[in-house]
């Protein structure tokens, strides 16, 4: 078993944890609701301690993930890097999931454009943000509204809570498509609507 000490992504204290359990709920959870699935080749892990959120997925069987960390590199693992330039090139993922939250981090907006220049076009990207206590279904489709407002060639198809961790769904249109009613399959569309119902208004 392995245990270590780092930020839990529940709350904004250190705290003792097992991680690899918290992120194996994360990664199980979206393979539920089908958002990931093994015909992912190429998933990318951003931010601090993506080591472990990699471990979780080769575990899974995603034997490609790999990470970006600023501060380190880990061997065939991870790869050094910054979430506001990340060392790839435009649609190289099929997966991008972001450790670091976007509550904490100094620039979300660029973060957040850094993950969808990478993702493939139809491809997803997962963003966390922090709640607290306990948070009705609104208020938990409110928090993709500040993701919702970085992304440019991307549509919030869900959002999912795992404990009091929210995870904003996004997926990127296929090249060339501006209007998501035009890409969307049926449910998706109807979702996406559903999600559009409850973020508050820009005007």
């Amino acid at each position: 078993m392995f245990c270590f000490r780092f930020r839990n992504l529940k709350f904004s204290s250190w705290v003792e944890i097992t991680p690899l359990q918290e992120l194996d709920s994360a990664f199980t959870n979206l393979l539920t609701g089908n958002w990931l699935n093994h015909y992912y080749k190429a998933a990318l892990i951003v931010g601090k301690d993506s080591i472990k959120a990699v471990m979780v997925m080769r575990k899974l069987g995603f034997n490609d993930a790999i990470g970006v960390d600023r501060n380190k590199a880990y061997r065939s693992m991870v790869k050094k890097g910054s979430i506001y330039r990340l060392p790839f090139k435009e649609n190289s993922f099929d997966f991008v999931f972001s450790m670091a939250m976007i509550d904490g981090v100094r620039i979300p907006a660029r973060m957040v454009l850094e993950m969808e220049r990478v993702l493939k076009p139809t491809r997803v990207g997962v963003v966390l943000r922090r709640v607290s206590g306990s948070v009705p279904t609104r208020d938990v489709m409110k928090a993709a509204a500040p993701v919702a407002s970085y992304l440019k060639f991307s549509n919030i198809v869900d959002v999912r809570t795992v404990n009091r961790t929210v995870m904003v769904i996004f997926k990127k249109r296929s090249i060339g498509i501006r209007d998501c009613d035009e890409r969307l399959m049926p449910e998706e569309k109807a979702h996406t609507l559903l999600l559009a119902s409850t973020l508050p208004s820009s005007q």
